[in-house]
């Protein structure tokens, strides 16, 4: 590592480097005369002695390059003729210059977009409690990894799990949501009664369900998105607690999660969370069976 006292030597031979090359200069003529009449003193002949001096003392080309490198930045010197050189070629051909210019751009940009997906969906830890601690479950069968399990496997999962080990699911559904003048078409998850409680996930309006409300009887509930909240309703506080009507059904509105969360799937923005129960009550008891028996939950685990 350079010591204070050679950086600002480097600096000062930088800042003067045309006078710095000219004294440079000027020493080695000195020694070449010199070397010349020693050499012409010692017999060869004054047309002789100047070339048999140069010759001795070697390319003065590479003396001065080397004298560059222990008093100056020598690559930076290089540097600057390259950019220099690269400066009056991109002027004297524009079409090429547009071209490169274009091409990094695309370049630049496309890496931009690729980093901030890869972060976004798998740097950037959930923000929920324990991230760390949480490991999503996967069916198999003898030819494939089916990735998801039907909510009743879920049920029964859940009931032979050991004290340790606490589980919640999501599935995707669709729903319209019905507005003074139009309907909006939203992202709704269905999920088990634990799943905010599992996550370690409060509301910042109102209240987040628990297993309780999914099991108790009653009017269902829902959960809305921060960027549904604010997008569609102007972040109104009032809003909490009342009626919702999704896809012609009426569901109370419990709260609103807090902003930046997104649920466990990080590749959609969620905007509705309902538990079972608050989907069974709005559908009826004769659909229920059918609409969650082929139903395929995400399951999430976490190890407490």
């Amino acid at each position: 590592m350079e010591s204070i006292a050679e950086f600002g030597r480097r600096v000062r031979f930088w800042l003067h480097r045309s006078e710095a090359n000219r004294e440079l200069e000027e020493e080695m003529q000195f020694h070449l005369q010199m070397k010349a009449r020693k050499l012409q003193a010692g017999g060869l002949s004054e047309r002789d002695a100047p070339f048999a001096a140069q010759r001795q003392f070697g390319n003065p080309l590479l003396h001065k390059e080397l004298s560059g490198d222990a008093w100056g930045w020598r690559w930076l010197e290089t540097l600057l003729q390259d950019v220099r050189f690269a400066g009056r070629t991109m002027r004297r051909d524009k079409a090429f210059t547009a071209i490169a210019v274009l091409t990094l751009a695309l370049g630049i940009g496309a890496n931009c977009v690729v980093f901030s997906f890869v972060d976004s969906v798998s740097m950037r830890p959930l923000p929920v409690r324990d991230s760390d601690g949480l490991v999503r479950l996967f069916s198999t069968d003898a030819d494939s990894l089916q990735g998801s399990m039907s909510y009743p496997d879920l049920r029964d999962f859940s009931a032979q799990a050991k004290d340790s080990i606490e589980l919640t699911g999501a599935e995707r559904r669709g729903s319209l949501l019905k507005l003074a003048d139009r309907t909006q078409e939203l992202m709704t998850q269905v999920v088990s009664g634990n799943y905010f409680t599992l996550l370690g996930v409060n509301a910042q309006n109102g209240r987040v369900f628990t297993q309780t409300d999914s099991a108790a009887a009653g009017a269902p509930v829902v959960v809305m998105s921060h960027n549904l909240w604010q997008r569609e309703f102007h972040s109104d506080p009032s809003l909490v607690g009342r009626t919702l009507r999704l896809s012609g059904r009426a569901f109370i509105l419990l709260g609103v999660a807090p902003k930046g969360f997104r649920g466990t799937d990080l590749l959609i923005d969620t905007d509705i969370w309902m538990p079972v129960s608050s989907w069974d009550a709005s559908s009826g008891e004769s659909t229920r069976t059918a609409a969650f028996a082929a139903s395929m939950f995400s399951v999430v685990c976490v190890q407490v």
